[in-house]
């Protein structure tokens, strides 16, 4: 993957991984707290997502204040509650290549999880005071299934509604979501895709 290839995609890639560090902090606070905390399955999965968010972004010109996981700890002062050990034990010291297009994927399918996540709140979002953008989550599954497409990562559903219905959704929580989108699409301020 090159970079002059992404230059017309930056902006959906970027929607697409603008939240993906408060994810991976959510899921590494998730496990430390566990009495698994250290399974070197999910800590080599979220080291995966680590690297796989730092390429994608380095890939489409966003700057990070780090370049690899070790930094990634650093930055957040974190390096002292083990995290960082455990990684380099259970994922760093096998030395697997992974090509860049598998990070890529990797990194859509974890977004994945996150739009179904988005969907959820935005259907149980209190609709006089919102905080869950039904446009942007929206947004986010049109950019999903496109920059899937244009990787050739076979899916299946096209739009945002067989999303919803792969996904396991009825019609009463997709027609609330577009009812939703509706409303907020007359004041939402951004790109709407």
């Amino acid at each position: 993957m090159e970079k002059y290839f992404l230059e017309p995609y930056k902006n959906r890639i970027s929607l697409l991984i603008s939240n993906k560090e408060n994810e991976i902090w959510k899921i590494i606070h998730n496990i430390t707290n566990e009495n698994n905390s250290h399974n070197s399955v999910v800590m080599s999965y979220i080291n995966e997502l680590i690297i796989s968010y730092i390429y994608v972004s380095k890939l489409i010109g966003e700057i990070l204040p780090y370049n690899n996981v070790e930094d990634f700890f650093s930055y957040y002062n974190l390096e002292n509650i083990c995290e960082y050990n455990n990684f380099s034990k259970n994922r760093l010291q096998k030395n697997q290549k992974v090509s860049y297009d598998e990070m890529f994927v990797f990194l859509l399918r974890h977004t994945e999880g996150e739009i179904c996540r988005f969907i959820f709140e935005v259907l149980n979002d209190n609709d006089e005071d919102p905080h869950f953008s039904a446009v942007y989550t929206s947004n986010m599954i049109k950019c999903f299934i496109e920059v899937s497409n244009i990787f050739g990562h076979s899916l299946l559903y096209s739009d945002v509604w067989s999303f919803f219905v792969a996904h396991g959704f009825d019609w009463k929580q997709y027609s609330d979501f577009e009812n939703k989108y509706k409303t907020e699409s007359v004041i939402y301020r951004g790109t709407q895709y």
